[in-house]
């Protein structure tokens, strides 16, 4: 139920957001006075660059029937499996050029423009790690490598780390955003623009101290835009801390949290994917609304729910011997 709605969520929060990405949240109110509230292009539901990698690793780490997932072998997944042409030029299409020419996957991140390309798919390293962050945010690193570098390979593994919390039984929101939290450095930032935060730890916090004013997804955008935006829209760590504040103030639910990052523009399809599926994770394939699971084809919704399943089940074949072993050791 949790692994269908962290992939379902966030298909359709990408696909929500897709339309209005790049553009300010005032453009937005303009042209949508009553907000958007649904996906307005279904066909995004099964194009969009964001749920096409997610699905390619979880792919991935089908093919490899719960052995790790290394870089070289997304990059094969790339490699065999990747549609060049529909995805963003300067990071994942250069890598897939590199992938492609024989370089090895482990590094050609180092040659990519930051984007936000990696926290917008690395959800599942997350459910493979469930409940052990900080394995995820090791293979996050690795994985992210790949076709990123700096500070988008830093938020991914925050996403990854945040997403295998988010899996616990005892998991709320509060505990999701202590996690996100606990897994955010706090070393002083080293990037080429001058930033009014110390840290990505300091960044993350004042975003969700916002969150904590707010009820209302579309009232707390002026609030976040006066005090978190960042050089460009594309910046990874503004899209995950927009994310984390949304999934908040949605109080963990998943309409609302799409809404609230669709609306809130910039980097809107992935802020929106984001915060839909961490709260997919929290509530369950149940809380997506049944009109917008409606909207997708068959084929692209049995997609989903089967590897969904499959990947469900690789991890409790994987994980729980492992831990049926400590408690009998306990016991």
């Amino acid at each position: 139920e949790k692994v269908c709605g962290c992939i379902l969520a966030g298909a359709i929060g990408n696909a929500m957001g897709s339309p209005v990405e790049g553009r300010l949240y005032t453009e937005i109110d303009r042209d949508h006075p009553n907000a958007i509230t649904t996906v307005l292009d279904p066909k995004r539901l099964e194009g969009e660059d964001d749920n096409q990698m997610a699905m390619l690793l979880v792919e991935t780490y089908l093919a490899r029937e719960g052995k790790p997932v290394l870089a070289r072998h997304f990059g094969k997944t790339w490699q065999e499996r990747l549609n060049r042409d529909h995805f963003y030029p300067y990071c994942m299409g250069h890598a897939y050029d590199l992938i492609c020419q024989g370089h090895e996957p482990r590094i050609i991140g180092h040659w990519s423009v930051v984007t936000g390309s990696t926290v917008m798919c690395m959800e599942p390293v997350g459910i493979y790690h469930i409940a052990d962050p900080e394995f995820a945010a090791i293979d996050a690193t690795a994985v992210s490598y790949m076709y990123q570098r700096g500070l988008d390979m830093v938020a991914a593994t925050m996403l990854a780390a945040t997403v295998a919390e988010a899996f616990r039984p005892t998991a709320t929101v509060e505990s999701v955003c202590k996690a996100a939290l606990a897994a955010a450095p706090r070393e002083k930032f080293r990037t080429f623009d001058r930033r009014s935060f110390k840290s990505c730890h300091d960044y993350l916090e004042t975003c969700l101290e916002i969150a904590d004013k707010h009820s209302d997804v579309l009232a707390a955008r002026e609030d976040l835009y006066g005090r978190c935006l960042l050089y460009h829209h594309i910046d990874p760590l503004e899209l995950w801390g927009f994310s984390l504040a949304m999934f908040k103030i949605a109080g963990g639910h998943v309409r609302e949290a799409a809404i609230g990052g669709t609306n809130i523009g910039r980097d809107s399809d992935t802020i929106a994917g984001r915060a839909a599926m961490l709260a997919g994770i929290l509530r369950g394939a149940g809380d997506v609304p049944p009109e917008w699971v409606a909207l997708f084809s068959q084929d692209a919704l049995d997609r989903i729910t089967r590897n969904a399943d499959r990947l469900a089940d690789l991890v409790a074949n994987r994980k729980l011997p492992a831990l049926q072993h400590r408690q009998a050791i306990a016991t």
